[in-house]
């Protein structure tokens, strides 16, 4: 990794430590009702299907995901960059009564054999990767041959609608005194310019990146269902603003595949 980058990557390890604590408490993050748990639920058993798999959650953080798809069965391993986070996981895998293997590490360096899982999936990770084509391949890298890789993040929204949206939202929350626990972790601005993926209205960013690695066939869809479901109990603030748009993105992980990532 370049300077640029090494500095960006202890900026980020430093941003998700000291933003642990109220990260589970903002929307879209972890603090979930049933509503959302059970959307997020639904929307990870579509992708994963019923039978139980090895699955690997990348960039866990605080084992949102991890613990979900333990709930749903599968045999679950965590890994993030952040001690932090992984402590906030195990006490959330602890509380549900589910097993999760968590462990500390680099998602775009990741310390398992080849062809190790089933299927890795992440969320709100995409966007804060430094190199995301090194982390593809190292996704596809550890998925088994006819494996999938699976990874929800969010879009930058934009428009005069939105924006008015979201000044009205934010000067409701300052009446109504809303904290705003997305600014405990907050990015440097030299870390946000390492970040390609950083801030992508839409997909085709993601799409060109795939499609120069040699991945073809995306699927991309829009996560509605739980967009309305974590909206539904926030403070009036937080709905006018809107919620952030999230899409799910999947490809499958032929031999073929695999080979040519390697390469």
């Amino acid at each position: 990794m370049d300077p640029v980058g090494e500095r960006a990557q202890a900026a980020i390890r430093e941003s998700w430590t000291r933003g642990a604590v109220g990260y589970d408490h903002d929307a879209g993050h972890g603090l979930a009702t049933p509503a959302v748990e059970e959307a997020w639920s639904a929307a990870l058993q579509e992708e994963l299907g019923t039978a139980p798999l090895a699955v690997l959650d990348v960039g866990t953080g605080t084992g949102f995901l991890a613990v979900i798809a333990a709930r749903l069965g599968h045999r679950v391993t965590g890994i993030d960059l952040t001690p932090a986070m992984l402590e906030r996981a195990h006490g959330r895998s602890a509380e549900a009564g589910v097993d999760v293997d968590w462990q500390e590490g680099d998602a775009a360096a990741l310390p398992f054999p080849d062809s190790s899982f089933d299927a890795v999936v992440s969320r709100h990770v995409v966007w804060t990767m430094t190199d995301p084509a090194t982390a593809f391949r190292e996704w596809a890298r550890v998925a088994r041959p006819g494996g999938r890789v699976i990874w929800y993040d969010g879009l930058e929204p934009s428009g005069v609608r939105v924006a008015l949206r979201q000044r009205l939202g934010r000067v409701v929350g300052l009446i109504q005194r809303v904290q705003d626990h997305l600014s405990d972790h907050s990015y440097t601005p030299e870390a946000i310019a390492a970040l390609p993926l950083h801030g992508a209205r839409t997909t085709e960013p993601v799409e060109a990146l795939l499609r120069g690695l040699g991945v073809e066939e995306v699927s991309l869809q829009t996560l509605t269902a739980v967009a309305r479901a974590e909206m539904h109990d926030e403070p009036l603030a937080k709905r006018l603003a809107g919620p952030e748009p999230r899409y799910v993105g999947a490809f499958s992980v032929s031999g073929e595949l695999k080979e040519q990532l390697a390469q």
